[in-house]
């Protein structure tokens, strides 16, 4: 989900900055605070990165989800009738 898109619906989607927390200023590091974050082959997590993740993300996703609910924007019942095209 781009950020935009979660913009779209506040309240009801959020952006979780994973990208910053395994690549600290936007560089590749293979482990945080002694914790190995990726496999051998340097893509796929460790499952001690979750830990990680947990430890980092996890309060404020809580913290997020206690906020009061927003309301959905309205969804159209009805669609409006396509346009007459006269032939010329």
């Amino acid at each position: 989900m781009q950020a935009g898109i979660a913009a779209e619906y506040p309240g009801q989607a959020m952006m979780v900055p994973l990208a910053a927390l395994i690549c600290p200023n936007g560089q590749y590091v293979s482990s945080i605070a002694g914790v190995g974050l990726r496999t051998s082959d340097g893509v796929h997590f460790q499952s001690l990165a979750g830990e990680l993740f947990v430890q980092d993300e996890l309060p404020s996703i809580f913290s997020w989800l206690r906020q009061p609910a927003v309301a959905a924007p309205p969804v159209p019942t009805s669609v409006p009738p396509a346009p007459v095209i006269q032939p010329s």
